[in-house]
């Protein structure tokens, strides 16, 4: 298999990378389905660690769409499992956050999403990886280490709520 091109975004510094991922998606988004009201194709599992962006070559790639590709949804689940995978990353800098979180929801299209759908699918995306996880590990860790992420994974999301409330409804 061939290795994907680009910095991973995960270990960007560039935010515009951000900008560009939230493009990346509405673009998919948009080409899957002529009628909104019926949804689109859903991603899956689009998370920051799935994204390289070759910027040399213009390129986004985007690997491991995950279970639920081709999925008819609505356009918060995709967006709600990307920012619900930053809240899990080893970076606890909630303004680095929010500005990776303004320039994605920037590139995606603000006016495109609705907050209090977005809201429910976040909350449902924080339980779910807990669910998932103990699931997934063994030994002590299986339950020390879903459960420290999903405390940081709510407060991270109770810290930037306020930030994503006014970037969706105060526009």
């Amino acid at each position: 298999m061939k290795a994907a091109q680009g910095e991973s975004l995960l270990s960007t510094h560039d935010v515009q990378y951000y900008y560009l991922a939230g493009r990346w998606l509405s673009s998919f988004h948009s080409s899957s389905c002529n009628n909104e009201s019926e949804g689109v194709f859903l991603f899956g599992d689009y998370v920051a660690s799935h994204l390289y962006i070759d910027i040399e070559n213009k390129e986004v790639t985007v690997i491991d769409p995950g279970m639920h590709f081709g999925k008819i949804g609505q356009i918060e689940e995709d967006v709600s499992r990307f920012i619900v995978g930053l809240f899990q990353i080893r970076d606890f800098n909630i303004s680095k956050l929010n500005e990776r979180l303004l320039k994605f929801i920037d590139g995606y299209g603000i006016d495109a999403l609705d907050y209090d759908v977005l809201t429910s699918f976040v909350k449902f995306r924080i339980n779910r990886n807990l669910e998932k996880s103990i699931n997934l590990e063994a030994g002590f860790k299986r339950f020390f280490s879903p459960y420290f992420w999903f405390i940081v994974s709510v407060i991270k999301y109770r810290l930037i709520k306020k930030h994503l409330e006014v970037i969706l409804d105060g526009h």
